[in-house]
């Protein structure tokens, strides 16, 4: 899952090679509907938050969220 994850960094931040280096993501095993980045540009997100969504744009949204931060 958290090579699909990475894999969806990919793509989003595919035009921006630098800004991509810096991020890692990271799979939580919790029910929490959750994700989160830590100060050191790591991306969490709860298998939780992943069995709510619908649609690979809602992950994107989620991702682009957490890359915002």
């Amino acid at each position: 899952v958290s090579q699909y994850l990475n894999e969806g960094v990919d793509i989003l931040l595919e035009e921006h090679p630098d800004l991509r280096e810096k991020f890692k993501i990271y799979t939580v095993k919790s029910p929490s509907v959750n994700a989160f980045t830590s100060t050191d540009a790591k991306i969490f997100v709860n298998l939780g938050l992943l069995a709510q969504l619908g649609s690979e744009a809602q992950l994107a949204y989620i991702l682009t969220h957490e890359i915002s931060h």
